[in-house]
């Protein structure tokens, strides 16, 4: 339970037997989370790396970016122990990666973007041998069962897809993407995103 602690996760106010099943039961089950792309994790470096960024006065998406860029190599280069550490702490089994969003241009989602996105959750992923990608359903019972983690390729909106779908949507699925969202907040090819008046 220290572990947890430092990690800073929710306290529930659970019993110690109440603990002892949850977590039991937490490490029994196969959990997929929608919405994690695996541990954010800032060390000296990072922080140091961010705030020259924030000097130079780029962007947020270039920031985003180029950070998401560099902790991924330290990742690889195993520069970053806890990453792997918070994952096995956090019980997480399956990740949903996002991938296509934050490019430096006025339109955000972008089909290039995309697919700089997967190959740098792809490298992550050839280079941890611990880590899988998972493109069916055997592969999420064969992650949880040599106790590995692994993510889920995913799109937050269609934008990025313009009105050429079938052969974009072709590479995607080849290239391991499995969930695409059809809108996010904003109106698209599609249909219409939440914050959109008229529908």
């Amino acid at each position: 339970m220290e572990e947890l602690k430092f990690y800073s996760l929710f306290n529930f106010g659970l019993t110690k037997s109440q603990e002892k099943r949850a977590t039991f039961l937490h490490k029994k089950s196969i959990i997929v989370d929608m919405h994690y792309g695996g541990p954010i994790i800032y060390n000296r470096c990072l922080i140091n790396f961010l705030k020259k960024l924030i000097r130079q006065k780029k962007t947020l998406p270039q920031i985003i970016n180029k950070i998401n860029q560099i902790r991924t190599k330290m990742i690889i280069k195993g520069e970053l122990p806890e990453y792997k550490r918070i994952w096995d702490v956090s019980g997480v089994t399956i990740g949903c990666k996002t991938v296509g969003i934050f490019d430096n241009s006025p339109y955000f989602f972008t089909f290039k973007k995309t697919l700089q996105d997967i190959e740098l959750t792809s490298s992550e992923i050839t280079n941890l041998n611990w880590l899988n990608k998972i493109t069916r359903y055997e592969d999420i019972i064969n992650t949880k069962r040599l106790n590995r983690h692994g993510f889920i390729l995913k799109l937050e909106n269609t934008t990025q897809l313009g009105l050429n779908f079938k052969r974009k949507i072709d590479l995607l699925y080849n290239l391991g993407v499995r969930i695409i969202q059809l809108t996010y907040n904003t109106k698209n090819n599609v249909g219409c995103g939440h914050m959109t008046l008229e529908d």
